[in-house]
């Protein structure tokens, strides 16, 4: 099975950052486990202005520095060196992030991958990434995702998504596969 990767909440662990980051920059307390939408915002009562949670969203996708503040996920390392080695056979790891700029993920992933070569695709413009289209196109049979919609997208196209299990996505069927860490990937493949 060839399986690609999302960014943000699957390899890379975005949200801690972001609770970190509002704590530190205005004082807001937020409980991961409150965060029941993939799209949190002012909505959630997180204790943040539109502008404090736009500009803090801003400055994580950003920059090279915020990116760098954010650390792996669990077993990430150890899960996609054995995937590369001996799953894949070498083949690049396929990361598609709905993050639009490439440098700082590029950054993050040259630090933390190390040897594992990989494949980036990243969005151009202000459309999401079609990532089941590129999916498709690579050949490959899925996706681990945190992102309830387009979970959805990727299976009403006939492929398998995996979903990293987050309180933002646990509204998503039985029909779904979930995983609650990355080395739990390794007993699908």
């Amino acid at each position: 099975m060839k399986l690609a990767f999302d960014f943000d909440n699957v390899i890379a662990d975005f949200i801690s950052t972001f609770i970190i980051l509002a704590k530190a920059n205005y004082g807001a307390e937020i409980d991961y486990n409150n965060i029941k939408k993939y799209n949190f915002s002012i909505d959630d009562k997180l204790g943040l202005s539109s502008c404090q949670y736009k500009k803090l969203i801003g400055n994580i996708c950003s920059s090279e520095q915020n990116t760098g503040l954010q650390n792996p996920m669990e077993n990430m390392f150890d899960t996609l060196s054995t995937i590369y080695h001996y799953k894949q056979k070498n083949n690049p790891i396929v990361i598609i992030s709905n993050r639009r700029h490439r440098k700082p993920v590029e950054a993050w992933l040259n630090h933390y991958l190390k040897d594992l070569r990989y494949s980036l695709f990243i969005r151009t413009g202000k459309e999401d990434i079609d990532k089941a289209g590129i999916l498709l196109a690579l050949g490959y049979d899925g996706i681990i995702e945190d992102h309830p919609d387009v979970c959805k997208t990727v299976f009403k196209s006939g492929l398998i998504p995996i979903v990293m299990s987050h309180p933002w996505n646990t509204g998503l069927g039985s029909e779904y596969k979930r995983i609650g860490n990355l080395k739990e990937v390794l007993e699908i493949f």
